[in-house]
């Protein structure tokens, strides 16, 4: 409370007629709700004192309006507590809430995002302004996978249980499984996918164009 630019203190005595200037600041994440002398609303940030007077101020948690973006390929939801957030929903300063994505088939979550800040792992983030929430969602990249048959054996490679044909075009992150087998008289040496060995029966992870091979040798003999 300032009379002219000398700041008024609690129970100073003040001329009839004098016009007081009242300012009322928020802390961090609260707004004015209310500015009253005697009761009365204070109008245009000033008081014509005319009688003793009392003033007060009362605050309030800011809201911000959260703007939700529909995702594109999947679907982006974002909870406060266990209830869902609409667009356009005034949340509370300082509430967490937590959003989560879903990627359709083919699809993968890269980041979700609240304003320009990425979202914590979990999901969570702390309501401090107006923001847009939305899901960065891109198409998984495939690569072919290429194979043969060795010379006196059989190679084979399966996504899961189910054998994959030599040239499919298989998602990125994919784990295979590749297993050889020799013909009589002739073993398996080893299996490459790319150039890391990968064991018989074992598996290796498809981060981009693999050629697999196996490399099968005659079983030497000699004479007794």
């Amino acid at each position: 409370v300032l009379n002219g630019t000398d700041t008024v203190h609690d129970n100073d005595m003040i001329e009839h007629g004098t016009v007081l200037t009242v300012n009322a600041t928020g802390n961090e994440g609260y707004e004015v709700d209310q500015l009253k002398a005697n009761g009365n609303d204070i109008v245009g940030g000033s008081v014509n004192v005319t009688a003793a007077t009392t003033i007060t101020a009362t605050f309030k948690k800011k809201t911000y309006a959260i703007t939700i973006t529909p995702a594109t390929n999947g679907t982006l939801v974002v909870l406060n507590g266990t209830d869902t957030v609409h667009n356009s929903d005034m949340i509370a300063h300082g509430t967490i809430l937590t959003a989560t994505a879903t990627a359709n088939a083919g699809y993968r979550v890269d980041s979700i995002k609240a304003g320009t800040k990425k979202v914590a792992a979990d999901g969570t983030f702390t309501v401090t302004e107006a923001v847009t929430v939305e899901a960065v969602i891109s198409q998984i990249p495939t690569y072919a996978i290429n194979f043969a048959n060795p010379a006196n054996g059989t190679l084979e490679v399966k996504n899961g249980i189910v054998p994959i044909t030599s040239g499919d075009q298989i998602a990125e992150g994919t784990v295979l499984t590749v297993s050889a087998t020799a013909d009589q008289g002739y073993r398996v040496d080893s299996i490459k996918a790319g150039d890391v060995k990968v064991t018989n029966g074992g598996t290796f992870t498809v981060t981009k164009a693999t050629v697999v091979t196996a490399f099968v040798s005659q079983i030497p003999s000699f004479v007794i």
